[in-house]
């Protein structure tokens, strides 16, 4: 059949009733569909967000580095407290002068308060 412009003004303005209702009601299914798919992810997104700050994570990677530092840090205070109790008991021939027992005490006092003061800086550091 050959197509004929006249066709175009004799065509419905609207769908039937009907077909019309049934639009409107897949419209809505749709819609309502597609919100609660979007509550559920904002719901989800939230919920990420909040596990997961850069702070908590930044702490949870520090621990196993903190806890080697402090196992360090206390067997060289454990072993310059040894050598000092062995050079004051004057009972064997453990002897060393008082300028390296001060160098040894003053470095344990330096090394621990340095290490623990950078553990803390870099643990509670605000970025």
């Amino acid at each position: 059949p050959p197509l004929d412009p006249s066709i175009i003004d004799n065509s419905p303005d609207a769908l039937p009733d009907e077909t019309n209702n049934e639009t409107e009601d897949s419209k809505d299914k749709i819609i309502s569909e597609l919100r609660y798919k979007n509550a559920k992810l904002q719901d989800d997104r939230d919920a990420a967000l909040s596990e997961i700050t850069v702070s908590s994570q930044k702490a949870r990677l520090l621990i196993p580095f903190s806890n080697k530092v402090f196992c360090f840090v206390a067997g060289y205070w454990i072993v310059a407290v040894v050598i000092i109790m062995l050079d004051g008991y004057k009972g064997n021939k453990f002897d060393f002068p008082d300028g390296v027992l001060t160098l040894l005490a003053g470095s344990t006092t330096v090394s621990i308060i340095g290490l623990l003061a950078s553990i803390v800086t870099g643990i509670f550091r605000s970025d």
